[in-house]
């Protein structure tokens, strides 16, 4: 798989404004759907991080701004944020509970009486709800699917070599106890790699911050109490994260090339969120 280095990465999420834009710049650099899925949708997802607190900040100006005429959508639009976040905020100032919204968002009823306000929100949400390819019921349930098929991958690559593991589902967890996605009965020979115990897969695109980030968060509890273990990236690394990130070993996901799966991983799944986005979820297949 080709590696891209930072300043490429951050070059790329400059040409994608929305997930609509992919289908272009795949055309222009031969890059995966799911590649250049990744780099849009979490460089979108680290300035929300960003910046929530300071839009947050704001929710009475925004709350006004919705009042006098102007959407959800073009508020969200101006902002570059998902527009989901956009209307949660502005709910909030206008009195919606959070149970509520979320019954909003998932499009379930609410047994109360809503002011008028509310109820236009209500309205609105239902709409935004389909556009949104960030935060939506529908478009969470497609990163889901991501990180299924790519465990999937995973397991029966395993599975042809023989090796013992078990899940995180099959391991014992409870509070504080770590559970990586593949824990090996032994270390094991990995792709040339020696003693590898654990095996952690991410549907994501490995920049330096995202590695650093799942180092902090996850790997390095797991060496902590495993002992040495690898990380694949599914839809790739830039060259800095492999050089001088803080994760040592990596599974080059380029060996999954052409087996069963592959392509839907690389394209299939991810150009789900661009058909949603583009022209609704109800023209997604299955």
């Amino acid at each position: 798989m080709r590696r891209l280095t930072e300043k490429e990465c951050r070059s790329l999420s400059d040409r994608i404004d929305w997930i609509g834009d992919v289908p272009r710049v795949r055309r222009d650099t031969n890059l995966p759907t799911g590649v250049l899925v990744a780099i849009h949708t979490q460089g979108l997802r680290r300035k929300v991080i960003s910046n929530y607190w300071k839009v947050k900040d704001g929710a009475h100006r925004l709350a006004s701004a919705w009042k006098r005429g102007a959407s959800v959508r073009e508020i969200a639009q101006r902002k570059r944020f998902p527009p989901i976040v956009i209307a949660r905020i502005i709910s909030y100032e206008i009195g919606v509970s959070k149970n509520d919204f979320r019954k909003m968002v998932n499009g379930s009823d609410i047994n109360r009486s809503l002011s008028k306000d509310q109820l236009k929100m209500a309205s609105e949400v239902s709409k935004i709800v389909k556009l949104d390819y960030m935060d939506s019921p529908w478009s969470l349930d497609i990163y889901r699917e991501v990180g299924r098929q790519g465990e999937q991958l995973l397991s029966d690559w395993l599975n042809e070599r023989g090796l013992k593991f078990k899940t995180e589902k099959e391991q014992k967890g409870g509070t504080g106890v770590p559970t990586p996605d593949f824990l090996f009965a032994s270390p094991e020979k990995i792709d040339g790699r020696k003693n590898v115990s654990w095996i952690e897969s991410k549907g994501f695109f490995g920049d330096l911050s995202h590695v650093r980030r799942h180092h902090r968060r996850q790997a390095k509890r797991y060496e902590s109490r495993f002992g040495k273990g690898m990380m694949v990236y599914w839809y790739g690394l830039t060259r800095e994260a492999e050089r001088s990130g803080p994760v040592d070993e990596f599974l080059d996901p380029g060996i999954f090339e052409g087996r069963d799966g592959w392509e839907r991983l690389m394209e299939d799944i991810p150009a789900k969120l661009v058909i949603g986005a583009t022209q609704g979820p109800k023209a997604i297949s299955s």
